[in-house]
């Protein structure tokens, strides 16, 4: 089967994140002598996330494809720059189909093999984005996405100012003494990150509260939104004021009733009241309210605590107020508060679950949800994320200051799923539990296979001893001691935040080193070439492929485990010249159906269903 036409397309005028990029045809400029080649797909579910690449190399005689040059504005209506989408069509006999999509990384332009006319174009996908992206701690990039820029928070600084808003705005002790410096009253908050809070009252009684006044980003507004995570199991004798919007005159505000019941309040020409549910049990509750279209909603832990009608406010707000109100007539709260926000905007149900489910400390989220809920505040654009549905519980894990990519990675590795872009570059999560339910996607006959297939068996797949350490410090360890006789030492280590610290970290080092007492074997590196194997693996066919699919072998010959077997692709990798060879490197699904994660005995952290 002679090499298939391709299309090389580049959205010059669009940016990495473009949701529908207008591509350009630059097909005639690319030569298929050296070929392009292109790569996507993890290496396998063990290995660290690997970015897609591709590379070809353009006609450039006339240096339009020199960055900054006269030639290239001229050719492309536009400055040539990096970081523009581009995207690989193959043809498969009735149409085009995307085989590959990313960005630009270099346009190369120079002599290649002494020819002054050639340049080489590099490029990547998604898993590399991923990888230039350093995470926030999750509660600040769901406030970043969802309430900036008129946010404020509590920081992770242990020196003054302990208060400080998006735009620099400083808070202002108003109510209370700070006796020695603003460490006094730093204290842990919500959520599996670096989130720290602040004590609104002291071990003596004497209560905090806090203003922040000036240039805050309010504008003409007609709506808001103003919301905080607040421990505390006191109740009051009046009202303990969580945070307050104020133009002196009319306010929404946040406050604790005499009972322990959360309110929701706009004061303004009329009022409006929501009262919530008992908030004083000790636990972190996030709480907001949201002032839009004559209504006041209040929401507690994401969920609607029920609305109320109000006139709008006809001010503009002139200050925040939080553990204290404009009238320093409440009673201080007793107790812990931490993201203090407020926005101009009115929060959709959506944004403040999301913030809500971020500081969570039940660690329910299902997989899917949280790789979704990464990339969005990774600052990635929907069309351009995905995950299954079926994918089970995440092992949660802080996010402050690493990178996108190593947080997939270790997603991949606990729930042994794939961290990919697919062909159309989309940061696909597949499951092993999603990918072993996939019926075949093709059938392979022996002369279609590469007569060097080889099942092999290596130390990258191989954990024995195992040491699991909870966050708060105590540490489980497990051991296969027939696997460390037959194979020497191969030790992992990982941390678990949990509830139930204790049982979800003892059962996940015992799971570990079950799992991986012994490597399974593997089939690597299918190869099939275009121009020599059998004419009925079609380009159809082919392009059908991607990680995730199933293929069949059957029959085979030689020393291999059965007559048939089938493989999952961790990754393929691809050649258009004059040749077309399309390689994957795959693993066996046969023999290993029968290896399931013992749910019973871990809670909903560890509930990682495997295949």
């Amino acid at each position: 089967m002679p090499a298939p036409l391709f299309k090389v397309e580049v959205a010059f005028a669009d940016g990495p994140n473009a949701a529908a990029p207008t591509y350009t045809d630059i097909s005639a400029y690319v030569r298929r002598d050296p070929p392009l080649t292109y790569s996507r797909g993890n290496v396998d579910e063990t290995q660290q996330l690997q970015a897609g690449q591709m590379s070809f190399t353009v006609d450039n005689a006339d240096g339009r494809f020199t960055v900054g040059s006269s030639a290239s504005t001229s050719a492309w209506g536009t400055v040539l720059k990096i970081r523009r989408p581009v995207r690989l069509s193959i043809w498969d006999g009735t149409a085009y189909q995307v085989a590959w999509t990313g960005t630009v990384d270099d346009w190369g332009a120079g002599w290649m093999g002494g020819v002054k006319g050639l340049s080489q174009v590099t490029c990547s996908d998604r898993a590399a984005t991923a990888g230039r992206i350093t995470l926030p701690d999750i509660i600040t990039g769901e406030l970043r996405a969802a309430v900036f820029p008129g946010w404020f928070f509590t920081t992770s600084d242990t020196s003054a100012p302990l208060i400080e808003s998006v735009i620099g705005e400083q808070a202002t002790l108003v109510r209370g003494t700070d006796a020695s410096s603003t460490v006094a009253y730093r204290q842990a908050g919500p959520g599996v990150d670096d989130a720290y809070g602040i004590t609104l009252a002291s071990s003596t009684g004497t209560g905090y509260g806090f203003r922040v006044t000036s240039s805050l980003p309010w504008g003409t507004i007609a709506q808001a939104s103003i919301g905080a995570w607040i421990k505390t199991s006191t109740v009051g004798s009046g009202k303990q004021v969580v945070v307050q919007l104020t133009n002196g005159t009319q306010y929404t505000w946040l406050y604790i009733d005499t009972s322990g019941r959360i309110i929701g309040e706009a004061v303004h020409t009329t009022t409006g009241t929501v009262t919530g549910p008992t908030v004083t049990d000790g636990l972190w509750h996030h709480v907001a309210a949201v002032v839009s279209g004559g209504t006041v909603n209040l929401y507690v832990d994401g969920t609607s605590a029920g609305s109320a009608a109000v006139t709008s406010p006809v001010a503009v707000p002139t200050a925040v107020y939080f553990g204290t109100n404009s009238a320093s007539a409440e009673t201080l709260v007793s107790g812990t508060i931490s993201f203090v926000h407020g926005s101009a905007l009115a929060l959709t149900s959506t944004q403040i679950g999301n913030i809500a489910s971020a500081g969570s400390a039940t660690y329910t989220e299902t997989t899917g949800a949280r790789w979704n809920r990464l990339c969005r505040v990774a600052g990635l654009s929907s069309t351009w994320y995905t995950a299954d549905t079926g994918s089970g519980a995440l092992l949660q894990q802080g996010t402050s200051g690493t990178s996108l990519a190593s947080v997939l990675s270790s997603v991949a590795f606990v729930e042994q799923g794939a961290a990919f872009a697919s062909a159309a570059g989309v940061l696909t999560l597949k499951a092993r539990e999603a990918r072993y339910n996939k019926s075949s996607t093709l059938t392979l006959a022996p002369q279609t296979v590469d007569r060097a297939l080889q099942f092999t068996a290596n130390d990258a797949y191989l954990v024995n001893t195992a040491t699991v350490q909870t966050t708060d410090g105590a540490s489980f360890y497990s051991s296969d001691s027939t696997s460390v006789t037959d194979h020497g030492t191969y030790s992992t280590q990982t941390t678990v935040n949990s509830p139930s610290t204790n049982a979800t970290a003892a059962n996940l080092a015992q799971w570990l080193v079950y799992r991986y007492r012994t490597p399974s074997a593997r089939a690597r590196g299918l190869s099939i070439n275009g121009t020599t194997k059998a004419s009925s693996v079609t380009a159809t066919q082919l392009l059908a492929l991607d990680v995730n699919s199933r293929i069949t072998l059957s029959p085979l010959t030689g020393p291999v485990p059965s007559s048939s077997v089938q493989v999952f692709i961790d990754g393929l990798s691809g050649s258009i010249g004059d040749q077309w060879q399309v390689t994957y490197n795959t693993s066996p699904t046969t023999g290993l159906d029968g290896l399931v994660l013992d749910t019973s005995a871990l809670d909903n952290a560890a509930s990682i269903l495997l295949y």
